[in-house]
């Protein structure tokens, strides 16, 4: 008998009380069909950064630019949810995502937008990401973590030492017109674990929460509910209200263990 994967994944969202400063997280699962032995997830984050880093005033006052640029890349990925065989072979796949990414950054230039985007794609085991800007994604398993993607803050050397740039120095973003391959997106494509966990979070989120304090929370945690909410309340304590926070979890298990706690 063959063992079924399945999926869990909560997320937390708190949109930035800034102009023009937000986050938008969406997430969609397939259940298991009598046709395939596993289960299908996307996750998608976007996150708005100022249009130009000149700190002008922006021509809009709500979170619907970037909520508006989440739901398009959203519907493009979400048709991969399926139990075609041919379609989730990983150049398809690929293909799909890069399609996606740019009418993303097609509408952004149009928009006069720029932002962050990090798309997940678990179907069952295998993972697929795509990421442009400053979100990440970590994986925790077997008591560990690392970052699976490639972000693109700006790596220089200074005094024959490696640096990294803050935020406000990216190598590439959504809206800079600038997305024209697999590179230019940072595709990864590799394999979880059962009992294995993504979480996906934005720039201010990591950058006052360490690793170890998501591992920590990771082996406490029974769900991907759990963990969203024990950590968006310790990164809220060291967040200004004008911090935009997004988390996004994504679990695998075994079906045959769905009653039994993550073992991350």
């Amino acid at each position: 008998m063959s063992i079924n994967e399945n999926h869990e994944s909560a997320k937390y969202v708190r949109i930035s009380s800034r102009i023009r400063r937000g986050v938008e997280v969406k997430t969609s699962s397939t259940a298991l069909s009598l046709t395939s032995d596993t289960s299908s997830n996307v996750a998608i984050m976007a996150e708005e950064h100022d249009s130009d880093w000149s700190g002008g005033l922006p021509h809009s006052f709500d979170n619907a630019e970037i909520v508006s640029l989440a739901s398009g890349v959203f519907a493009e990925i979400t048709p991969l949810l399926t139990d075609d065989r041919q379609l989730v072979e990983n150049t398809t796949l690929s293909s799909a995502i890069l399609a996606a990414y740019k009418k993303a950054d097609t509408w952004a230039v149009a928009s006069k937008i720029s932002a962050s985007l990090l798309a997940v794609l678990l179907q069952g085991k295998n993972v697929y990401v795509g990421s442009v800007g400053i979100c990440k994604c970590f994986l925790i398993s077997s008591g560990t973590i690392r970052q699976v993607n490639v972000d693109d803050y700006l790596r220089l050397e200074v005094d024959g030492k490696p640096f990294v740039a803050t935020a406000s120095l990216l190598s590439n973003t959504i809206g800079a017109g600038e997305i024209e391959s697999l590179a230019d997106i940072h595709f990864e494509h590799f394999t979880i674990d059962s009992h294995g966990l993504l979480l996906l979070c934005s720039g201010a989120f990591y950058q006052n929460v360490s690793e170890n304090e998501m591992l920590g929370a990771a082996l406490l945690s029974s769900s991907p509910r759990s963990l969203c909410a024990s950590l968006a309340e310790v990164a809220i304590q060291r967040l200004s209200p004008s911090d935009p926070l997004a988390l996004c979890a994504l679990s695998v298990r075994s079906a045959d263990n769905r009653n039994v706690a993550p073992e991350v």
